[in-house]
């Protein structure tokens, strides 16, 4: 490989990397200031109006900045909150992606935090059966994928709670595998960071 490719390389390298720096702590510190933050669930579900779920379709929903905020210990997120109908007995299987904002060099997602409540603000699940980087392909940029599911203890409307874990905003929770044009047979591994907004696809299931 000539020096010129070699630099190539290493420049592209370099580039990719620092691009995945975001802007994620400043966005936080936006959080800090909010005047409004719920500290319990009931407050989560009076302070935010909830997008209902339609178990034959997915539901797109971003979380993003200018939303409402809740408090998780000594950290605060931004939060969207989904509701549907659960029928005692009823079991239930929610699929949550969110999305890789991977346009350009920066590569970030929102990490969720997320769980079931009832309409009392008592946690149904809080605990996925899985919840980690998701695979990629056709339908799907990379992700963080996690199902939550189990069966309904009464009848009564129930809320998905989506919000960031933002404990350690800008570390990389995810690799993405990159082609340097120089080396178009070659790949490197691009961190994916966490961050506090990002785009989320969600799929109900009810049985």
């Amino acid at each position: 490989m000539s020096k010129f490719k070699v630099f190539g390389a290493f420049f592209v390298a370099c580039t990719l990397l620092a691009g995945c720096q975001s802007t994620a702590k400043k966005d936080y510190s936006q959080l800090l200031n909010s005047n409004k933050v719920a500290l319990t669930n009931i407050e989560a579900i009076e302070n935010s109006a909830a997008i209902t779920l339609n178990a034959s379709k997915s539901t797109e929903a971003k979380i993003a900045i200018n939303d409402s905020v809740i408090q998780f210990g000594k950290y605060r997120s931004n939060y969207k909150l989904f509701e549907f109908d659960g029928i005692k007995g009823g079991s239930y299987s929610i699929e949550l992606r969110s999305l890789c904002d991977c346009l350009g060099f920066s590569k970030t997602v929102l990490y969720p935090v997320a769980y079931i409540i009832d309409e009392e603000g008592a946690i149904i699940n809080d605990k996925p059966m899985q919840l980690g980087q998701g695979s990629m392909g056709f339908s799907y940029p990379m992700n963080i994928h996690g199902i939550w599911s189990g069966s309904f203890p009464k009848t009564s409307k129930y809320y998905f709670l989506v919000a960031a874990d933002n404990r350690n905003l800008e570390s990389t929770v995810a690799d993405v595998n990159a082609q340097m044009m120089s080396a178009p047979y070659a790949s490197i591994s691009v961190p994916m960071t966490s961050d506090v907004k990002g785009e989320l696809e969600i799929k109900l299931v009810l049985n």
